[in-house]
């Protein structure tokens, strides 16, 4: 699966948690917690295969990066941030 997209899962899966469960928590009704406890188990899983990529399969004793671009976050004088 695609990198950025599973980066995306990662952002926006505790949002859909969230709405679902605000929308539709009264009507799921006891079992609403299934909701959040799965969605934030499919986070954990996604996260662990990045610790796994990079850990495991690095060559260069850094692992081999997800995101290869990076960019200026803030800057101000001398001083800049990158992401």
């Amino acid at each position: 699966m695609d990198s950025n997209l599973l980066i995306l899962a990662v952002l926006f899966l505790p949002l859909l948690s969230f709405l679902i469960l605000i929308f539709f928590g009264k009507k799921i009704g006891d079992f609403s917690h299934w909701v959040g406890l799965s969605l934030i188990g499919t986070i954990l899983l996604i996260s662990l295969s990045f610790f796994m990529k990079i850990f495991l399969h690095g060559g260069n004793g850094y692992g081999d990066l997800i995101i290869k671009n990076d960019f200026p976050w803030f800057s101000t004088g001398a001083f800049s941030v990158n992401l």
